[in-house]
């Protein structure tokens, strides 16, 4: 069965012959009807899910909003508990330039 359906692909698409000059137009109308009408899926063009593009980039937004506002987020929930300032306080004042600020105004040589 499935020799008999790519025979027919082969028929409708006039891949039976790789020269050219062998390939003769067919008279009868149903063969006609057949190599006008035959549908073949090819690799030419490929489909892609509209929604599986959407998903993603919902989570791709939701990744990236997360992660430019869960601090400010933790830092907000921390004030209203209370717990963690002091760890906040020390977050920022260990900060890399806070850092190499203390250290330039211990040797005299900064702000």
């Amino acid at each position: 069965m499935a020799h008999l359906q790519r025979a027919v692909v082969a028929y409708g698409a006039g891949g039976f012959a790789a020269n050219t000059a062998y390939i003769n137009v067919s008279n009868d109308s149903s063969d006609r009807w057949l190599c006008q009408n035959l549908v073949i899926r090819g690799t030419s063009h490929k489909s892609f899910s509209l929604f599986a593009l959407i998903l993603a980039l919902i989570v791709g937004l939701l990744i990236v909003t997360t992660g430019t506002t869960i601090e400010d987020l933790i830092y907000w929930c921390q004030g209203k508990s209370g717990h963690g300032i002091s760890k906040q306080e020390e977050w920022t004042a260990n900060e890399l330039l806070m850092m190499q600020s203390l250290l330039y105004e211990g040797d005299a040589c900064g702000v």
